[in-house]
């Protein structure tokens, strides 16, 4: 079924009030200070549920987010600016929603689309551990 005219202007307009720009700068000061005192910056994607079944039941959307696809759209623009500010300041990008998207068990391991379960957290803090503990070894003084 095609989307209307309406319904495609008001995504547009919906999606516009959402830029990431104030995200965008944020992160590039962030990067900028990092680099000025040589701290090397991690950068994770944002996860969240991804099928359509993940969001059923008592599960209430984000007040930003009407449905399920403007939710995505609007994760997927924030992973865009993450990933693209870790490229413009060298750092380290932590793929989240990649690993997460991967997991069996997905709608499990979130409390609601976009915040995780403490199951979800416990994973995710051993999976960014994994990723950073090979620079953590190389200053074992630190």
């Amino acid at each position: 079924m095609a989307q209307s005219s309406d319904d495609t202007g008001s995504k547009a307009r919906f999606l516009e009030s959402y830029v990431p720009g104030k995200f965008r700068s944020n992160l590039l000061e962030l990067g900028r200070i990092c680099g000025e005192r040589r701290i090397k910056l991690y950068l994770c994607t944002l996860s969240f549920a991804l099928t359509a079944k993940d969001f059923s039941g008592d599960c209430t959307l984000p007040y930003f987010a009407r449905t399920p696809a403007l939710l995505k759209l609007l994760i997927e623009r924030y992973n865009e600016t993450i990933k693209d500010v870790a490229r413009l300041t060298n750092a380290t990008v932590i793929d989240v929603n990649g690993f997460f998207s991967k997991l069996d068990g997905g709608a499990k391991l979130y409390s609601d689309p976009i915040h995780l379960s403490d199951e979800g957290n416990k994973i995710l803090s051993k999976f960014i551990y994994d990723m950073v503990r090979p620079q953590m070894e190389l200053y074992p003084d630190i």
